[in-house]
């Protein structure tokens, strides 16, 4: 080996790399075609760069398998947590929808149980009236009649004593809604076209709730609901004893809400978990 084949050993590991010049390489592969020991040695070098990379490619291979695992996880990961924000965001704006119609339903609902406080004064106030007039005759009942005829059928007026054995479930001094006394014991009965004389040819009404009775020591007063008002007292005794409360105006908004709430926390947890696997893919 001469002072050239140094050299060019010298150079071998930047020839490797390919870091020399062309002017170098030129020199190194010239003298490589001439010197059969250099060549040796040039392919020595060459397996001991490379052999490493062979060796260890199977490991490296293996050491990225989580890392490749981790991240078909990661992929997945994001995209369920997309659609846990899509359905989210679609119970927030199903829950405003539901919670707009569910403020209109209740008002209305409002609306019409303030008519229920208005109905009952009105029975009240038909009775109240009636026995104002007690002592007026007939001429007084009919006024009472005349002054509430959108409402009534007819008004009748009954000795306490006569009819004492069908007012066990009423209470004294209190309006009760019960099934008509027989018209032919009322000292007075007054109708659309005035006093009734015959008190036979009345038909009571059939509707469970259209006639009112109050008596006090004295007389009973009775009236009968007209039918086209017996529509607004039924409507008014389904809302007073049947009618919905107000949490049922509002459970179904507020059920998507909930569930907007806690999407949207499940959403915020892993949207940072995916951030931070992220980092370390």
């Amino acid at each position: 080996m001469n002072k050239k084949c140094d050299i060019i050993r010298d150079l071998l590991p930047s020839y490797i790399e390919k870091v020399t010049s062309d002017e170098s390489n030129k020199f190194v592969e010239e003298h490589i075609a001439q010197c059969e020991s250099c060549e040796i040695y040039l392919n020595d070098m060459k397996a001991e760069i490379e052999l490493p990379e062979d060796v260890h490619i199977e490991e490296r291979l293996n050491e990225k398998k989580p890392f490749k695992n981790l991240s078909i996880f990661s992929q997945g990961q994001k995209k369920f947590t997309k659609l846990i924000l899509y359905i989210a965001v679609g119970s927030l704006l199903l829950a405003i929808y539901l919670l707009s119609t569910s403020i209109l339903k209740f008002n209305e609902f409002k609306e019409d149980k303030r008519y229920i406080d208005v109905i009952e004064l009105e029975k009240e106030a038909i009775i109240s009236d009636a026995f104002n007039h007690v002592d007026s005759g007939e001429a007084g009942l009919i006024k009472v009649f005349e002054k509430y005829k959108k409402q009534l059928n007819m008004l009748a007026i009954f000795p306490t004593a006569e009819v004492e054995d069908e007012l066990i479930d009423t209470e004294r001094n209190m309006p009760t809604t019960m099934y008509p006394i027989d018209y032919n014991k009322a000292t007075t009965v007054i109708g659309a076209n005035g006093v009734i004389k015959d008190k036979s040819t009345i038909t009571p009404s059939g509707y469970d709730l259209g006639t009112v009775v109050m008596a006090n020591d004295e007389w009973v007063i009775q009236f009968e609901y007209r039918g086209t008002y017996e529509n607004t007292i039924e409507k008014y005794h389904q809302l007073r004893y049947y009618g919905p409360r107000t949490w049922s105006f509002f459970q179904l908004p507020i059920l998507f809400f909930t569930i907007f709430i806690v999407l949207g926390t499940v959403w915020f947890f892993m949207n940072k978990q995916n951030r931070q696997l992220q980092g370390v893919i």
